[in-house]
C-alpha cells in the first residue's frame, strides 16, 4: 500500500533523471531484439552463449546500437521533417 500512494511522488522526482529517460528509450529496442538474440544464442553449441546474463548484455548491447544508429538518426529526421513544416 505504500507503494501505491508513493509511485506518483516517485515519478514526480524521476521526471528529468536523464538515466531514467535512458532506460525508458532502451524498453522498446530491448522487446524487438531480445527474441533475436536468443534464439541466436540458443542455435550455438557454445555453452558460454546459452548463459542467461550473456543473452541479456547481449540484448542490452544490441539495443543500444539499435537506439543510436536507427532510432535517434530517424527521430532527428523527423523532428527536422516538421520544423520546416
Amino acid at each position: 500500500m505504500l507503494l501505491v500512494v508513493a509511485l506518483p511522488f516517485i515519478f514526480k522526482e524521476l521526471k528529468n533523471n536523464k538515466s531514467d529517460a535512458m532506460i525508458g528509450e532502451l524498453s522498446y529496442p530491448m522487446y524487438i531484439s531480445h527474441i533475436l538474440v536468443s534464439m541466436s544464442c540458443r542455435l550455438t553449441t557454445n555453452q558460454f552463449l546459452n548463459s542467461g546474463w550473456v543473452i541479456a548484455g547481449l540484448t542490452i548491447l544490441l539495443s543500444c546500437v539499435l537506439l543510436k544508429f536507427i532510432a535517434m538518426p530517424v527521430e532527428k529526421y523527423r523532428q527536422h521533417r516538421l520544423s520546416k513544416a
